[in-house]
């Protein structure tokens, strides 16, 4: 509910505030240069042509920095690496996300450093968690008292998640470091991971109940789609 959520920090200490910095590409640049340069820059990891996780060095021992009281939000990739922003190609935009307003600052010079005049002046937005959240209910549509057959709620639920899953398959997941499930399936290590999410997800559904729509969903097809059905127990 927006203004319960509780006070939260980045892994730095730094309290959890979303800035979304957009700099449009200068006059004359091209997209294919801007690309060449955020794959040379120390930092920055690929995870599609259009899209990378910007990283920070791993610090052996460091735990999240939480305060009293506050707890600590913190992204990591697989192998643990923090992980300090994401960087977005969008047209002729770049598009940087932090959390908190020293990583944004950060930011900024950062890419000032690595891009030079391949861009322009940048613009922020900034949101804080409540706003975050209240901009989810606010597109959440209210529930109103529909006199639905329990049965035929059950199979208007398990169609749109059909419909959901289906697209999910061939879209980038962050838990899967921003690959689509097909292609990671497809792998012999990405296997695994995809197993590994497809379990994550499905217990997650069964905690709803069986009283629930989302707690009787098969997720069987997804297995079988991306020929996994050997690895679900």
């Amino acid at each position: 509910m927006p203004g319960s959520a509780p006070d939260m920090v980045n892994a730095d200490g730094d309290d959890l505030v979303f800035h979304r910095i957009v700099f449009p590409l200068a006059k004359g640049v091209v997209g294919k240069s801007l690309i060449r340069r955020l794959n040379a820059a120390q930092w920055l990891e690929p995870a599609s042509d259009s899209f990378w996780n910007w990283l920070a060095p791993a610090t052996k021992n460091k735990k999240p920095q939480a305060t009293k009281g506050k707890r600590a939000f913190v992204t990591t990739m697989d192998d643990g690496t923090p992980v300090f922003a994401n960087v977005e190609l969008a047209g002729r935009k770049l598009i940087v996300e932090v959390n908190s307003a020293a990583r944004a600052e950060r930011a900024i010079t950062q890419m000032g450093e690595w891009l030079g005049d391949c861009v322009s002046a940048p613009m922020a937005e900034i949101r804080t968690l409540d706003q975050v959240m209240a901009d989810d209910a606010a597109r959440t549509p209210q529930d109103e008292a529909l006199d639905i057959p329990p049965h035929e709620m059950e199979r208007i639920v398990h169609d749109m998640l059909t419909r959901e899953y289906t697209k999910t398959l061939d879209e980038p997941v962050p838990a899967l470091s921003h690959k689509t499930p097909r292609v990671l399936a497809c792998t012999k290590a990405g296997r695994v991971k995809v197993a590994d999410w497809l379990k994550y997800i499905e217990n997650g559904a069964a905690k709803s109940g069986t009283a629930d729509p989302m707690g009787t969903y098969d997720f069987t097809w997804m297995w079988e789609e991306l020929g996994l059905s050997d690895l679900r127990r």
